[in-house]
């Protein structure tokens, strides 16, 4: 069965009519300020690594780019800041996507053709990257990568999105390798002709990948071999869905261009369903504990839900002047970093948007 849950104060602040909730009524307190801002030019996206002894932000530049930042003294109020780069200019230009390893020693980067692999375990980096796949054809993009947490990390995952209108047949928008061993995997399904985000649960078990055409698919990624698993049911006027599970794999979330928000759990078939009229949902993050997930429009306004009923516990319109790219929690929780399109980095403390 499926149950709507309605962002109430997205509605109002978009125009659109909800119950006896005003713009007044949503904005009686003051707003509450980052803790921290940091400012960057030519954010292409950005990734964190949110591990208990470290919290760091990763940014990829249109200038072929890559900077690390240590957001761990993010209650400190200069705006100076620890950190890397790494300079992959001359690659391929822009950086379109980034994921972490879950021990956070290695990190991928996407291009517009290949996802080149890095060793960050000693800073600085001077060595070259450890692997280069080729990931791209036809005017294709690299749009979102992940790295499996099982097997030891073996496996990383692309989504590759198409121009409008451009598409090469014999290529798929999801493709797999196995790093040990440098072999591509692929998958077994002949129509996926354009993704835009893939996700391995916390186990490293189960690999996500939300299509451009709304669909949503699991595989069983427990073995060298990827599996079929099964096509999750989404509204069908969901387009465009990004894909993250909860971090103990119970919970599995998909957002989209459209406005869509779903809760499920992982092993039954009923899912709760949020809207956010007028604004595309650009990113996800959940709590630690798994109770509270963070949404970003490209708006560039957050919301704080339930993870469950999709409820809404917060909403602060316009914390960024473009398309929220990127939102991670701290691993107490207490903090949210969110990455605006514009090159801001902000640290909100979650008390202070929940109180």
């Amino acid at each position: 069965m499926e149950r709507k849950s309605v962002l109430p104060s997205l509605l109002v602040l978009l125009g659109i009519a909800c119950g006896g909730f005003s713009l007044v009524s949503s904005a009686q307190r003051e707003l509450p300020l980052p803790a921290r801002v940091l400012i960057f030019y030519g954010v292409s996206c950005a990734t964190f690594d949110s591990r208990t002894d470290a919290w760091t932000v990763a940014l990829g530049t249109s200038g072929g780019q890559a900077e690390f930042l240590s957001l761990l003294d993010a209650s400190a109020t200069s705006t100076e800041t620890t950190g890397f780069a790494l300079d992959v200019a001359g690659r391929e230009g822009v950086v379109t996507a980034l994921a972490f390893a879950g021990d956070g020693k290695t990190v991928a980067c996407g291009f517009t053709e290949s996802i080149v692999v890095w060793d960050v375990h000693d800073v600085p980096v001077s060595a070259g990257p450890v692997q280069t796949l080729s990931a791209g054809c036809g005017g294709s993009y690299v749009s979102s990568i992940a790295l499996s947490p099982g097997l030891g990390g073996n496996l990383l995952a692309s989504a590759r999105t198409y121009p409008i209108g451009c598409y090469y047949s014999g290529s798929s928008g999801v493709a797999v390798w196995d790093m040990n061993a440098s072999e591509y995997l692929g998958v077994q399904l002949d129509n996926i002709t354009d993704a835009v985000s893939v996700a391995f649960s916390p186990d490293g078990k189960m690999l996500a990948a939300g299509l451009s055409d709304g669909r949503v698919l699991w595989w069983n990624a427990s073995s060298s071999s990827l599996e079929f698993r099964a096509a999750v049911p989404t509204p069908s006027e969901g387009r465009g869905n990004i894909v993250l599970f909860s971090p103990r794999g119970r919970r599995f979330f998909t957002a989209s261009a459209s406005g869509l928000i779903t809760s499920r759990s992982v092993d039954t078939p009923s899912q709760w369903v949020g809207r956010s009229e007028g604004a595309a949902l650009t990113a996800l993050s959940v709590s630690p504990d798994g109770r509270v997930l963070a949404v970003g429009l490209s708006n560039g306004s957050l919301a704080l839900l339930d993870s469950t009923t999709l409820d809404q516990q917060f909403f602060l319109p316009y914390a960024h002047c473009q398309d929220v790219i990127g939102l991670s929690f701290s691993a107490d929780g207490e903090r949210l970093a969110s990455v605006g399109a514009e090159g801001q980095v902000k640290v909100w403390r979650v008390l202070d948007l929940k109180s």
